[in-house]
């Protein structure tokens, strides 16, 4: 029931101003329904297991590239360690080719050594490849061959035994050669072990600034989450409080959709819708009870109302019957005139008791207060009277008109 504001006395209803035209009942939660299923899904659960998931594959991705990483520096440790091992095989040949030249002794010693990192270099040829390319690799094995070689031919024409200026001058031309190739070979080895540590100390780190940026995403994108989670859940639930106490107020506007997708807060308000749709059809039921109890309570005293009416109808009718013959045509008339009168009169009682029994869609119309509240009172006089009652009404002039519906305003004031 809804009350408006006072208005001119040319007011009609308009269909925005009726319980049907706000709610349009049934198809107003059926059109609320179509719209809230017609969204695609997209529930919480599935929105949560995807932020999960998309964490697993950041944290997997984060795993892999430090395990890539990782690999990457163990080889290369190995790799530095070959590269110690071939450096170290160098310089011992350098020493001994130095004491050679020097004292005549060690060359065989500085040949083991040659040989020695020529079996590294070649056992490791796939890996030096690889790291160094193939140009890199050769030109390092052609000098280490050709030192090899001339190591290898100066032990030759000193097992000759032959002494003079031409053989002092091949080994000046040798040794010259010799130190030449030789700082060759130990440039190119110190080369790449600097080129391998350097690369190691960024792949160390690289991977730690993998640890610190992964830990910095991955805390910014869960408090993101945590936020988006929270908004939308808590977000849902503060709505569905406010659409609770709108309900309760008697707002009973079905639920319309108002995101994007759909979720399990759209399950939930097409139960809410359902739950209210049940409410209105269970109010409306409630409210002809009502109606009905208070028709009983007036049928005593509607009751003893028709029976004056009914008794005059009667008395006449049997006058009539008796003294027809004898009576002047104008009595007659008179009194078959009563008869009408008394007729319509109950039909009145009878009408006014219909019409407020009757069930009706709830109608907002301009209505003056005194009249209704005159008519209820006509409608419950006899009532009143058997019980004993009294009443004295005044109207006060030029009352503004009211918006209501006549019919449960009526019960209203029969219930006050």
């Amino acid at each position: 029931m809804k009350f408006g504001n006072g208005s001119n006395g040319n007011d009609q209803p308009t269909p925005e101003k009726t319980l049907d035209g706000r709610f349009n009942g049934m198809e107003a939660i059926a059109s609320a329904r179509e719209a809230l299923l017609s969204r695609r899904r997209f529930s919480l659960r599935l929105q949560i297991n995807l932020g999960f998931f998309l964490i697993f594959v950041f944290v997997l991705c984060v795993a892999a590239a430090l395990i890539i990483t990782m690999y990457q520096v163990e080889e290369r440790l190995q790799f530095l360690e070959i590269a110690n091992d071939y450096a170290m095989e160098i310089q011992q040949a350098r020493r001994f080719e130095k004491n050679f030249f020097l004292y005549g002794t060690n060359l065989t010693d500085a040949l083991e050594n040659v040989y020695a990192a020529r079996e590294i270099f070649a056992r490791n040829s796939d890996g030096l490849i690889k790291i160094l390319g193939k140009q890199v690799h050769d030109t390092m094995f052609n000098e280490m061959e050709r030192y090899k070689d001339l190591l290898e031919r100066l032990g030759e024409m000193d097992q000759t035994g032959l002494k003079g200026p031409k053989y002092e001058r091949r080994k000046k031309e040798i040794e010259i050669e010799l130190r030449k190739h030789g700082h060759k070979m130990i440039s190119s080895a110190h080369d790449l072990i600097s080129s391998e540590r350097a690369y190691v100390s960024k792949a160390i780190l690289r991977s730690r600034n993998i640890h610190i940026y992964s830990l910095i995403f991955l805390v910014l994108f869960l408090a993101s989450y945590s936020y988006f989670l929270n908004n939308r859940i808590l977000g849902h639930i503060n709505r569905f409080t406010k659409y609770a106490q709108r309900i309760a107020s008697g707002d009973f506007t079905p639920i319309a959709p108002t995101g994007t997708y759909r979720d399990e807060f759209t399950d939930l308000a097409l139960a809410i819708n359902q739950m209210i749709q049940e409410l209105e059809h269970r109010g409306a039921v409630l409210v002809q009870s009502h109606k009905m109890r208070a028709v009983g309570t007036l049928t005593a005293g509607v009751a003893h109302e028709l029976n004056n009416p009914l008794n005059n109808i009667t008395i006449t009718a049997h006058m009539l019957l008796e003294d027809y013959d004898g009576l002047p045509d104008d009595e007659r008339k008179d009194m078959i005139r009563d008869v009408i009168d008394e007729a319509a009169r109950s039909k009145k009682i009878i009408s006014n008791l219909l019409d407020f029994a009757r069930e009706s869609s709830s109608t907002l119309e301009p209505l003056e207060l005194d009249r209704l509240l005159e008519k209820t009172i006509r409608l419950a006089s006899n009532q009143i009277k058997l019980s004993g009652i009294k009443i004295d009404f005044q109207a006060t002039e030029n009352l503004p008109r009211i918006h209501g519906d006549p019919q449960q305003l009526e019960q209203v004031f029969l219930n006050l």
